[in-house]
């Protein structure tokens, strides 16, 4: 059972589903790490920001942004507007534990 999700695991290493506070402070790590510019910064969190207030964008960016924060690991929590964080990776290798599963796997 539980080798039906060790490509999820691997796919989710890095990944972090976070609401809107941790991941603009994670997009504006990335600026201070010299990873993202400052413009780019900008687009993410304001289009996470627009979209946090129900404001709509045109599908082709919609899909783009979403790619955009994907790239860079983060994924927004639906409806939190607390600080919240879950390491996908972490949560997976947890359910992959042998242990976990009783001897299922």
């Amino acid at each position: 059972m539980a080798r039906r999700f060790v490509r999820l695991w691997r796919s989710a290493k890095g990944v972090r589903v976070a609401s809107l506070p941790v991941l603009a402070k994670a997009v504006a790590d990335k600026v201070g790490a010299g990873e993202v510019g400052l413009a780019h910064a900008e687009r993410l969190v304001g289009f996470l920001a627009c979209e946090s207030a129900g404001l709509h964008y045109a599908r082709r960016t919609y899909y783009r942004r979403k790619a955009q924060l994907r790239e860079h690991g983060l994924v927004m929590a639906d409806a939190f507007f607390e600080p919240l964080e879950v390491d996908l990776g972490a949560v997976l290798e947890a359910a992959l534990d042998s242990d976990a599963w009783g001897g299922c796997g």
